[in-house]
C-alpha cells in the first residue's frame, strides 16, 4: 500500500481506487467513507470516473488503480485518503501542466 502519493499519475490512480472503494463500502450518508467519496468529487473535482472492472487485474489501463483498490481495507483506507488529500493540497499544482 502506498502511504504517500509521489506524482500526479499516482494521484489519479489513487483517486479512482479511493472513490470506488468508499462507494462500495460506505455505510450511508453519515459515514466517514461516504464523506470521503463526496470530498473526492466535490472539493477535489474528480469527474468522468472511468468504469473499472476491479476483478480484471490484467487491465493495463487501470492496473495501478486496481492494485490500490485491492489493497484498501478498513484498517488503512483513512490513512491512505489523508495522504492523498495532503498531496492534492500541497503538491498537485506544483506538478500540473
Amino acid at each position: 500500500m502506498i502511504n504517500k502519493v509521489t506524482d500526479n499519475y499516482e494521484a489519479f490512480e489513487m483517486a479512482f481506487a479511493l472513490w470506488y472503494w468508499t462507494s462500495h463500502w460506505h455505510g450511508g450518508m453519515w459515514c466517514e467513507k461516504y464523506s470521503a467519496m463526496c470530498q473526492i468529487m466535490g472539493e477535489y473535482g474528480l469527474s468522468n470516473i472511468p468504469d473499472i472492472d476491479f476483478d480484471n487485474e490484467n487491465d493495463d489501463e487501470y492496473y495501478m488503480a486496481i492494485q490500490y483498490y485491492h489493497e484498501l481495507n478498513e484498517g488503512n483506507w483513512k490513512e491512505t485518503f489523508e495522504a492523498w488529500c495532503e498531496y492534492m493540497d500541497t503538491q498537485w499544482e506544483d506538478e500540473a501542466c
